[in-house]
């Protein structure tokens, strides 16, 4: 008999990629958000070369790139709680009086 695989094993990837693409998306938005309400700044000071433009200290460009990342490792946490949660309660059997 075969053994069932769970589905978060079976999406992972799918999650992985989804997730941290929508959760970059988010990031950007709240990027945004930010820019418009707090302003842009002088043009020195958006970005940067290379590392600088990494830096979430010096420069805007840095800190939305480190706070797409984190929105997309988050919507990956929840994406992947939320498919565990479901593949659990399938096989206990709630909700399947189909």
């Amino acid at each position: 008999m075969a053994q069932q695989v769970s589905m978060v094993r079976k999406s992972l990837i799918l999650s992985l990629v989804v997730g941290m693409v929508v959760g970059m998306g988010n990031g950007s938005v709240f990027g945004i958000y930010l820019m418009a309400n707090l302003g842009r700044g002088n043009f020195a000071e958006w970005g940067g070369w290379g590392w600088q433009s990494y830096n979430p200290f010096g420069y805007f460009n840095g800190f939305m790139t480190w706070v797409m990342l984190v929105f997309g490792v988050a919507f990956i946490w929840i994406l992947l709680s939320a498919i565990y949660g479901h593949d659990k309660m399938s096989k206990a059997g709630v909700g399947s009086g189909h």
